[in-house]
């Protein structure tokens, strides 16, 4: 299956032979996942979903401050 992600304005495809959650998409990718949201048709994706087939997210840089 074929995860294309936008991250940074930077576009990633990335190949899983089968299910997998978002989380570890975004740990595939090297990018710790408490420090992003994964968007999808513009909705906010759990990080326990689970991907079964070809999907776009686009991934957003979470900040904090005080």
């Amino acid at each position: 299956m074929l995860i294309r992600i936008l991250n940074n304005g930077v576009r990633t495809e990335l190949e899983f032979d089968g299910p997998c959650s978002i989380e570890s998409i975004i740990q595939k990718m090297g990018i710790l996942p408490s420090t992003v949201l994964a968007i999808h048709n513009d909705s906010v994706v759990p990080y326990n979903a689970i991907v079964n087939e070809d999907i776009e997210l686009e991934l957003i840089i979470v900040s904090s401050g005080g």
